[in-house]
């Protein structure tokens, strides 16, 4: 799976008729991945606290990759 495109949008909650001082920020991704030229597309709709752990996650899994034992499985897969 490859990644092709991006688009995000950044909203804020401001206040509400019950709650008149609330501040809820929210972040929508969508993510355009192509398999086999086969675009495919995922919505993803988080709050800020859960785009920082998914930040940290991927960081993660970005050093997982660089690792000396996944770059020999890629090396076997090719």
């Amino acid at each position: 799976m490859k990644f092709k495109e991006i688009e995000w949008r950044f909203s804020v909650v401001m206040a509400t008729r019950d709650k008149k001082k609330m501040m809820l920020p929210k972040v929508t991704l969508n993510l355009t991945l192509s398999q086999h030229n086969r675009p495919s597309e995922f919505l993803l709709d988080c709050d800020y606290a859960n785009l920082i752990r998914l930040k940290e996650e991927l960081e993660i899994a970005s050093k997982a990759l660089d690792s000396p034992l996944s770059k020999k499985v890629f090396q076997y897969m090719k």
